[in-house]
């Protein structure tokens, strides 16, 4: 019974041992309060070619999986070639919802037909479309 012991003991005394030739970790460095705004993170959201009303659910789904957090809202629009009104529904739906939140979208491009759907809705200025300028216009009709 004493031989039992006595080995039992012996890896304990063996881990002790072990664990005193370990350095103790150094201190973390001390988190900051707030990150600078260089830092923030920004993510994007590329609309497709079409955005209609054959294209709302996919629109909505899209529209509704970016999570952005605490992020910039940043919206391309470049590639829009073919908007309706529901295509338009879906994003003062989607800037309506950020505004809520005290936050605004910001465009990285917009397409002329896009730029254009919403002025002649007057949905421009909900949209944040106010001042840009369209792309190709000559003013005609």
């Amino acid at each position: 019974m004493k031989a039992a012991s006595r080995r039992a003991r012996a890896p304990a005394r063996a881990k002790r041992q072990n664990s005193a030739a370990v350095p103790p970790a150094a201190p973390a460095p001390p988190a900051p309060s707030a990150p600078p705004a260089a830092l923030l993170r920004r993510a994007g959201l590329k609309l497709e070619t079409s955005c209609t009303l054959r294209d709302a659910l996919d629109m909505q789904f899209q529209l509704l999986a970016v999570d952005f957090g605490e992020s910039e809202i940043l919206l391309d629009g470049g590639a829009v070639e073919n908007i309706d009104t529901a295509g338009l529904q879906m994003l003062v739906a989607f800037a309506k919802h950020h505004a809520a939140r005290g936050r605004c979208l910001q465009w990285l491009a917009v397409s002329p037909e896009l730029l254009r759907g919403c002025r002649l809705l007057g949905l421009d200025g909900v949209l944040g479309l106010e001042e840009a300028p369209v792309a190709g216009d000559c003013g005609g009709n």
